[in-house]
């Protein structure tokens, strides 16, 4: 509960109104659209959010996500002895929403595309397929997101911010294809590995940064 309450703290309610209720409705909204009124295949508007999804989420951040933490009670952060403990939950709070969010829509977009597409009904040989596709499509999207979010907030020009968001869309097509021809085993070990040392790099950073805000420039 402190965590969320830290989140939610850092983030301005037009963000949380936008990317967690709004863009998620439109996104699986027009999934739905796409698979029930074109003659391509539901899988292609799958692949199509996998990529998206990420690129929506590294953008959506700058505008009004805690990319804008410098601009939110940055005194009261430096001042008193419980603001960096603050920063720390809001940052993994935001983190897990990241999580939560991609597994939601990934999800309702899987199942999306067994519902709408003909003749591609789940039985219990493919369930597993089923069910490894999805998780990896969870990890390494989520790893792709958290990633290109923190590489994008040491940059303050549009231009590169947008760069970085195009990197999660690519690494988003380059982790779909090893899901394709990589072993499973495998592909579940290396995705795991991906979202560790990611979420490592990711403490070290606000670690790094919160130690440097005490310092007047």
């Amino acid at each position: 509960m402190k965590i969320l309450k830290c989140y939610l703290a850092y983030t301005q309610k037009s963000y949380r109104l936008t990317m967690l209720i709004l863009f998620p409705t439109l996104f699986l909204a027009g999934l739905c659209m796409l698979c029930y009124f074109t003659k391509w295949p539901g899988i292609f508007w799958w692949v199509w959010l996998l990529m998206v999804w990420p690129l929506v989420m590294v953008k959506g951040d700058y505008f009004d996500g805690l990319y804008r933490i410098r601009e939110n009670s940055l005194e009261y952060v430096k001042s008193s002895g419980r603001g960096v403990r603050l920063v720390k939950n809001a940052v993994l709070g935001d983190c897990i929403q990241k999580f939560l969010w991609t597994a939601l829509v990934y999800g309702a977009g899987y199942a999306l595309l067994y519902l709408l597409d003909v003749g591609n009904s789940i039985s219990a040989e493919s369930m597993i397929l089923v069910l490894y596709i999805f998780t990896m499509a969870v990890l390494y999207g989520f790893g792709n997101i958290l990633l290109c979010t923190m590489i994008s907030r040491f940059f303050t020009i549009f231009s590169i911010q947008l760069f970085c968001a195009y990197g999660a869309m690519f690494l988003a097509f380059v982790f779909l294809l090893l899901t394709v021809y990589a072993a499973p085993a495998v592909n579940m070990v290396a995705a795991a590995m991906y979202v560790l040392a990611v979420c490592g790099v990711n403490g070290y950073v606000l670690k790094k940064k919160m130690g440097e805000m005490y310092y007047d420039q």
